[in-house]
């Protein structure tokens, strides 16, 4: 998933719409923590992301255990880091999300 500056979905990969049952009419455009009727307003993950930004810094192996009202348990691991582009780092996020949930 790419996010802009202010946590807005710029895009997502077909996995995401897929394990989170999204659409991306729904989804780009949106503010991260609102997506899912506010299912993504997991306070620690958004304090970090706005991190990446405010410090260059990066995260890796976040680990997240959230209840999603629309599709249930989700244990997942979370990276993010700021995109490079021609060697100039940009106001843009990277944000990996692999759901582990299956490996309990």
């Amino acid at each position: 998933m790419v996010l802009d500056a202010k946590l807005k979905v710029l895009s997502a990969n077909r996995s995401f719409y897929e394990n989170f049952k999204v659409q991306p009419e729904v989804t780009e455009g949106k503010l991260l923590y609102e997506l899912g009727n506010g299912q993504w307003n997991i306070p620690r993950l958004r304090e970090l992301l706005e991190k990446i930004l405010s410090e260059s810094a990066s995260f890796q192996d976040f680990a997240v255990d959230h209840v999603f009202p629309e599709i249930g348990y989700k244990k997942m691991l979370l990276n993010a880091r700021r995109i490079h582009q021609a060697g100039i780092i940009t106001d843009t996020i990277l944000l990996a999300i692999e759901d582990t949930t299956a490996r309990q």
